[in-house]
């Protein structure tokens, strides 16, 4: 093993044992571990359909045991024999229309996470690449800038909204609509980091032996701007996860019967009194989510730079 790779495992090791020493970052790692194992095997964690609609088991609040079935008329429901009907067993309760909330929240962090990866690995993807010619090329610089610029004098979540309005709503476009909104932040991010590499003297040797500016580019100058990339890239998740919700949310994002947590909030503003577990349960896993990133990229920010890694 070369002296190279040494030092870059005992820096991931000291990185990670940074970060599992830190127990509020501990506990937001051990929660998307959690979560994520659920989402994927989410069969496992619950015999429901998502899409599944039972009117007798509408508006079921969360309870630990099963709940009688209840008439329009406030009176419980009795079979044949006279004695009065139970419900299914409901976690966090049902909808509107009788479908298990704790199924849809499993199911809806799949589309949630999922187009949150998808969108940020894009974003990332095009913005890194930008960041990197940018900084190595000041014509390309020039240029690609002032897109950048235009891009960034538009508020997020509008342009998001612009992008989904012109291309129509799907999924798919969302995902590219929230990967475009990244794209700029990527790009400054990388490029300011790039161009303070570039001036150093072992870059300028390099270059002086011939080597070629793909390879400086690319495995000289890039490995120097992963830190501040998978901190914002941790980062910037939570804000994918919101954005996510508030298209949903705005009718623009996933459609029903998709059960994406946005548009679980939106379905439940008019029972927000009735069966305020509706919007609470959705809106907890979106608040729990975006969290848990948020930490992981604050606590990543103080490892990963130089300046603050030593006051761990």
């Amino acid at each position: 093993m070369s002296e190279i790779s040494v030092k870059k495992e005992s820096y991931f090791k000291n990185s990670v044992k940074k970060l599992l020493r830190n127990k509020l970052a501990t506990i937001a790692l051990v929660v998307l571990i959690i979560e994520i194992i659920i989402i994927l095997g989410a069969p496992l964690f619950t015999p429901y359909d998502p899409a599944k609609q039972s009117l007798q088991e509408r508006l079921i609040p969360p309870s630990l045991s099963e709940q009688p079935l209840v008439g329009y008329d406030g009176e419980p429901l009795l079979n044949a024999d006279g004695e009065v009907q139970y419900a299914n067993f409901h976690l966090l309760g049902t909808d509107n229309f009788g479908r298990d909330i704790w199924t849809r929240i499993i199911y809806g962090g799949r589309i949630s996470l999922s187009v949150g990866f998808a969108a940020i690995g894009l974003g990332m993807t095009v913005g890194v690449m930008a960041g990197l010619f940018s900084a190595y090329y000041p014509k390309v610089d020039a240029v690609v800038m002032r897109i950048m610029d235009v891009m960034f004098s538009f508020p997020g979540i509008l342009l998001a909204m612009l992008i989904v309005a012109m291309l129509g709503t799907s999924l798919v476009n969302v995902t590219l609509a929230i990967s475009i909104w990244s794209i700029p932040t990527f790009a400054r991010i990388v490029r300011g980091e790039a161009l303070s590499v570039k001036q150093n003297d072992y870059i300028k040797a390099i270059k002086s032996i011939g080597a070629g500016d793909l390879r400086i580019i690319f495995i000289h100058i890039f490995p120097n701007c992963i830190a501040p990339i998978v901190v914002y890239s941790t980062m910037r998740m939570a804000t994918a996860i919101l954005s996510i919700a508030s298209l949903s949310y705005l009718g623009i994002g996933a459609q029903p019967p998709l059960s994406e947590w946005g548009t679980m909030v939106a379905a439940g503003r008019d029972y927000m009194f009735d069966a305020p577990h509706m919007i609470v349960v959705p809106g907890v896993a979106i608040i729990i989510t975006m969290l848990c990133f948020n930490i992981l990229g604050d606590v990543l920010r103080d490892i990963l730079d130089p300046n603050l890694s030593d006051n761990f």
